[in-house]
């Protein structure tokens, strides 16, 4: 999530990088050559801090991607931001993107993945 507040802090350069610790695939953010976030990325970083508590502190079994995205997305939109073009969340696996419900919302390009429910073992 560093990397969504780090990219809705408009004109800021992000860096993602991935690796595969123990087989399993992750994914990070890096800003080079500063020791301290900027204010405005440190506030955006906030907003999805808060986000995240909120997507946490809501979802269960049986919630469908869209709706668990809505929440996020309600917050960082409510903040003053533009809405990201992008889901809120997914799966990280072996392959790093192992398919199963997106927390994203009901866009074309997204097909019917974000109307796939959130099971139990994913909470």
């Amino acid at each position: 999530m560093t990397g969504l507040a780090a990219g809705i802090a408009s004109g800021l350069p992000v860096y993602e990088a991935g690796e595969r610790p123990g087989g399993i695939c992750s994914s990070y953010y890096v800003r080079p050559g500063e020791a301290e976030p900027p204010a405005e990325v440190r506030t955006a970083f906030q907003t999805v801090s808060q986000a995240i508590r909120q997507v946490l502190s809501h979802i269960r079994p049986g919630m469908q991607g869209a709706e668990v995205d809505a929440i996020a997305r309600g917050v960082v939109t409510s903040a003053g931001y533009p809405e990201y073009q992008y889901g809120t969340g997914h799966q990280l696996g072996r392959n790093a993107h192992d398919g199963g419900t997106l927390l994203g919302p009901r866009w074309e390009r997204y097909g019917r993945s974000p109307d796939m429910q959130v099971e139990v073992g994913q909470v």
